[in-house]
């Protein structure tokens, strides 16, 4: 870890928080953060003078890093309010602006030569609203989300944090709602890396944030800022119907005049939950309410035209969804707005929902302005290729789902393209743009993730290859047997990955030589030995094959190739154990024996 110590080589001028100095003090609280917050400080160090970090029990290196920085470092206990922790932080600091960071976040640095103008102007009791960039692993393939966040604002002993839980920044002096701090947008962006998988269990933010939620609720049952953060916090672990009641006590908790941002989002949220739950006009109320309290809010026009959508009322949603993405949106507008919705998210649902009315032209362009808005969004990218594709635009298509894995190189991306190759009859090319995606996805989950697909596409590849042999013999006959007729259709079934059929027409057969137990034993490894018929061909191999065990175990071995080793030591092990379950331990020895012996 490189040392940076803020500040270093300039003289530290006495200042304090009733009379602070010219600069910049960033303030933070942590708790065990050594794997994250070496980042957080290098992206915030060439432009803060000063680093107040209030720590709440840190048992790993998280102080001796703090401390690498040249950070002011107070320690203090956890009591479940996160305001009593970021006031404590904003004590410590002795410049005329704070910015206020987690460690689980990092400053772009475009944002930079910005903030450096506002610190160089006199403070006027308004803050700064942030474009904070949510990094997330399962948010419908997006990737990302995105809304605003205070976190630039005057170093003044009024202005305080306030509520244990959904801090925000109070003035005494603000005539808004809730005293908020007065604010402006401005083009500074934050990455947040809290909402990824890993961090969310290793933290147990859900568990801990649940606790203060509820606490909340119980000491001020009629406040609907506490209710909405119980909403919150339900909603984001997950439990959506739980997530109901809260919003709808913050509904009736909230009087008719209260216009605060987080009313207006709970119900747009609210408006969501009920259109999964398929009880679209409360969705579509609960949308129309908020609405009413925040005209032109994305977010609810967003919700409210998926609820139309799924009642069927193509043209009210259409219009929803085009009023979600209108021009001239001004996230300044909003307290809580994710602003992507209005980017591209809208117009990504629009043209979905238009190609699936057969309005292709429509479609196509709703999804090409979005691009246009928003070039960086996978899920975006993909949904415009599945257009193009529905559209009946294939070049076009195959095009639009390449741009978007050489972009954005993941398991996703890269699936999706395999499963277009797959559709238009390119096995081979298939099999070859895995390959190449093993090996350029970073992530070992999603690396995992395309081996399996590597193991299942081989195994099909192989079935297929089988099929088309047992095809070309069956057709070389010019009279055909009745046997003759039922191989043929057992090629058949293989030809079409129709398992069950083969095995049912596999178990008719009366041979019993080693191809005919192969196939039989390959067949029950397909269908998984829940299922009775996969019971019946192992049961006629055992019964049927004790004199040439060895040559089925060498001709399954040897049948397939490299890419299909996962699938034949699995055939394998599912015949040894048929045997082992009828007590015959010498001859699944045998099976194993010789499948260790096979030449690989």
């Amino acid at each position: 870890m490189p040392i940076h110590i803020v500040g270093g080589g300039r003289p530290a001028p006495a200042g304090s928080r009733r009379h602070p100095q010219p600069g910049l003090s960033l303030c933070m609280i942590v708790r065990d953060e050594e794997a994250l917050l070496d980042t957080c400080l290098t992206s915030a160090c060439a432009v803060v003078d000063e680093i107040c970090i209030v720590d709440t029990g840190s048992l790993d290196r998280t102080l001796e890093i703090a401390r690498a920085y040249g950070a002011k470092v107070r320690e203090i206990p956890w009591t479940d309010d996160f305001s009593e922790a970021r006031n404590a932080s904003l004590e410590m600091a002795t410049r005329r602006w704070v910015l206020f960071l987690d460690a689980d976040e990092v400053l772009k640095p475009e944002s930079i030569p910005l903030i450096r103008s506002i610190v160089a102007s006199e403070p006027q009791r308004v803050g700064f609203n942030f474009h904070c960039i949510n990094e997330v692993d399962d948010h419908g393939s997006l990737g990302q989300t995105s809304h605003l966040v205070l976190r630039l604002f005057p170093n003044d002993p009024e202005i305080r944090f306030v509520q244990p839980l959904h801090e925000y920044v109070s003035d005494p002096q603000s005539t808004l709602p809730g005293k908020v701090l007065r604010s402006a947008t401005v083009e500074a962006y934050i990455l947040h890396r809290g909402y990824l998988d890993a961090i969310v269990r290793q933290k147990k933010k859900p568990e801990r944030n649940l606790a203060i939620a509820l606490s909340a609720v119980e000491k001020y049952p009629d406040d609907p800022f506490h209710w909405y953060g119980l909403g919150q916090t339900y909603a984001f672990m997950g439990r959506r119907a739980d997530a109901k009641e809260p919003f709808e006590r913050m509904r009736s908790c909230a009087s008719p005049d209260d216009k605060r941002g987080i009313i207006a989002h709970g119900l747009a949220v609210l408006a969501e939950i009920y259109s999964q739950e398929e009880q679209y006009e409360l969705a579509e109320q609960r949308a129309r309410e908020s609405l009413e309290r925040s005209p032109g809010y994305p977010n609810a026009y967003f919700s409210l035209g998926q609820a139309l959508r799924k009642a069927g009322r193509a043209e009210e949603a259409i219009a929803a969804f085009r009023a979600a993405c209108a021009d001239g949106i001004d996230p300044k507008n909003f307290a809580v707005v994710d602003d992507q919705v209005y980017q591209w998210k809208a117009r990504c649902e629009l043209g979905v929902y238009l190609s699936s009315l057969q309005r292709h032209d429509a479609a196509i362009a709703a999804m090409e302005e979005g691009i246009a808005r928003a070039p960086g969004a996978p899920a975006l990218r993909i949904n415009y290729a599945h257009v193009l594709e529905q559209a009946g635009q294939i070049d076009a298509a195959e095009r639009a789902f390449g741009e978007a894995f050489a972009r954005h190189p993941a398991a996703d991306t890269a699936l999706q393209n395999v499963n277009y190759l797959l559709r238009r009859g390119r096995r081979n090319e298939a099999m070859s743009l895995l390959e190449q995606a093993i090996g350029r996805v970073e992530s070992e989950s999603e690396r995992g993730t395309l081996l399996d697909a590597q193991v299942q596409l081989s195994a099909q590849v192989a079935a297929a290859e089988l099929a088309r042999q047992a095809a070309d013999v069956a057709s070389s006959v010019a009279h055909l047997s009745p046997e003759a007729q039922l191989r043929q259709r057992i090629g058949h079934a293989l030809q079409g990955d129709d398992w069950a059929q083969a095995a049912g027409l596999l178990l008719m057969l009366s041979a019993d030589g080693v191809e005919e137990d192969r196939l039989r034993v390959l067949c029950a490894y397909r269908l998984g030995e829940s299922d009775t018929r996969a019971a019946g061909l192992l049961a006629a191999v055992v019964a049927r094959s004790g004199s040439h065990l060895e040559a089925v175990v060498e001709a399954i071995c040897l049948g397939g190739h490299a890419d299909t080793a996962a699938d034949l030591q699995g055939a394998v092990a599912v015949l040894a154990g048929r045997l082992l379950a009828y007590g015959r331990s010498d001859e699944a020895r045998r099976v194993v024996d010789v499948a260790l012996a096979v030449p690989r």
